[in-house]
């Protein structure tokens, strides 16, 4: 599960940064209005990500996207994508607009092939996911496309602001922004009947989830 951040009044902080990190790790990226057009990074740490905010003085409207890779891999497949008639994957760059997205498109090779066969337009060079044909039909058929997709959250930056699709926004009174999903916030660890059964009771406490942290080990059971 990805994550999008809604930057309009505030910038998340780094700790919030790195708790997205620890659910979405395969790198993340930032857009921003700089002299009239969208200025985008990406393939970033949480760290070099927070490092860009300040050097550069990033201000809102910005949007934040940490990802997760269910479909393709490398950096030049994270978010955002521009949209252009090439989708390019340069890990910077500037475009009048950018497009970010939330979920899992299953319809994306079978509908991008069609609509390229129909308009007889030549396939961009590079790596695909569901995320990049999904700009590169708003390219072609306009940002009214993304109204059709449903389970999707998806966010375009212009210079004019930020246009938001989809359900189920999350809105943060106390971080002052809007996100796809929760993934960003501390989780609480309950303690379950599998704790006493496997190396006792750990305790209540707040946890960052760490997909390497899980191990055998933790259960008293060695490495296995």
């Amino acid at each position: 599960m990805c994550i999008i951040m809604l930057c309009e009044q505030s910038i998340p902080k780094l700790e919030v940064l790195k708790q997205a990190e620890s659910m979405n790790r395969d790198g993340a990226g930032i857009a921003w209005i700089e002299n009239d057009h969208v200025t985008w990074s990406k393939g970033l740490s949480a760290e070099e990500l927070d490092k860009l905010i300040h050097e550069k003085n990033i201000q809102t409207p910005c949007i934040i996207h940490f990802r997760i890779g269910t479909v393709g891999k490398g950096k030049s497949l994270c978010h955002p994508f521009p949209i252009t008639k090439k989708v390019d994957l340069n890990l910077a760059g500037s475009a009048h607009q950018v497009l970010f997205h939330n979920g899992h498109w299953s319809e994306w090779k079978d509908l991008t092939v069609k609509m390229i066969i129909r308009k007889n337009i030549e396939i961009p060079d590079g790596k695909w996911s569901d995320s990049r044909a999904m700009t590169l039909c708003t390219r072609i058929l306009g940002k009214n496309f993304l109204n059709f997709l449903s389970g999707q959250k998806i966010a375009i930056l212009t210079p004019k602001g930020i246009e938001k699709f989809g359900d189920g926004w999350v809105k943060d009174e106390a971080e002052k922004c809007i996100f796809s999903n929760d993934s960003y916030k501390k989780r609480t660890y309950e303690p379950d009947k599998w704790d006493y059964m496997f190396g006792g009771h750990r305790g209540k406490k707040d946890r960052s989830f760490n997909p390497n942290d899980w191990s055998m080990n933790n259960y008293g059971l060695g490495d296995y």
